[in-house]
């Protein structure tokens, strides 16, 4: 799931419970997104806080919104993620792909990535964020 090392980093943490810094591990995922086409696309994704004691792996829409723009040269408005009560739409890369996905009993917008492993989900909520 992660390539290269990681470095230990002070992080802040910015939620709706209000600010908290800790020392994290910093590295690099790699992860693979599937768009409804059904192409697999993956990408490394640098900057991305490993905690080992969170139950939840998250990427923010932000951040992988900025990601992308890195890998472009140009900002990237056209990723984004439309939710309803039932369904979600996340589209990225410049608006070039989309995925829509049914929400679980949990009722929030969770994507599983890197499908055909057990190990990692994608919550899109974008009012949660990790600033190093």
């Amino acid at each position: 799931m992660f390539t290269g090392r990681f470095t230990p980093s002070l992080v802040t943490w910015i939620t709706a419970e209000g600010t908290k810094q800790h020392t994290k591990m910093v590295g690099t995922l790699h992860t693979t997104f599937t768009a409804c086409d059904g192409t697999y696309h993956s990408y490394d994704v640098p900057g991305v806080v490993y905690d080992p004691d969170s139950p939840h792996n998250l990427i923010g829409i932000p951040f992988l919104a900025k990601y992308v723009a890195t890998q472009t040269e140009s900002h990237d408005d056209g990723t984004w993620i439309k939710s309803g009560a039932c369904i979600s739409t996340l589209t990225w890369d410049h608006g070039k792909y989309e995925r829509t996905f049914e929400h679980p009993s949990s009722e929030l917008p969770e994507m599983q990535v890197n499908e055909g492993t057990s190990y990692f989900f994608c919550l899109l909520h974008t009012h949660q964020k990790a600033i190093q």
